[in-house]
């Protein structure tokens, strides 16, 4: 599947036609007193104001068109169950289930990806908590002040490191 980049669709072309337009944040705001509310949101007990950037409604609206013409909805959802998104490394982009608590559920073939996460977390913080507090030692039989980690890259990175 060759999935059509963004940049090609005419939500982008749209949107850099109003990129254009010469912002001011001091006029945005004098024209809207109620600019902070229509350019904020909670989600999830986060807030998101975006008040201070320079869009408008017309901005917001197209933002919101591209997002709906890519399936950006459908996309996280894949990205969220665990399906293979990952097109580069052909596989499932799983990072997400970093952020699960051990009581949620992600299977990936067969496998509790949950479980396997809190345990390689488990695992990392064994490994600091003796490296902070001088057990674990160097060759020389001195405490480690500094760790240099040489990664792989990609999302190999982290597990990589923290499993070997």
């Amino acid at each position: 599947m060759n999935p059509t980049l963004p940049s090609q669709l005419p939500q982008w072309q749209k949107l850099q036609q109003l990129a254009q337009h010469p912002w001011s944040l001091t006029q945005l705001f004098a024209d809207q007193s109620d600019r902070a509310r229509k350019f904020s949101v909670t989600v999830e007990g986060i807030y998101f104001d975006y008040s201070k950037q320079c869009l408008d409604q017309n901005v917001k609206e197209a933002l919101i068109e591209l997002a709906n013409a890519c399936n950006l909805k459908q996309k996280i959802a894949r990205l969220y169950q665990g399906d293979k998104v990952n097109s580069s490394e052909d596989r499932a982009a799983l990072h997400t289930a970093l952020r699960l608590p051990k009581t949620a559920q992600l299977s990936h073939q067969g496998v509790d990806v949950v479980a396997e996460v809190h345990d390689s977390l488990e695992k990392a913080a064994v490994m600091v908590d003796r490296i902070r507090n001088g057990i674990w030692r160097g060759y020389s039989g001195k405490a480690i002040t500094d760790v240099v980690n040489i990664g792989v890259g990609g999302s190999d990175l982290g597990p990589v490191m923290t499993n070997t």
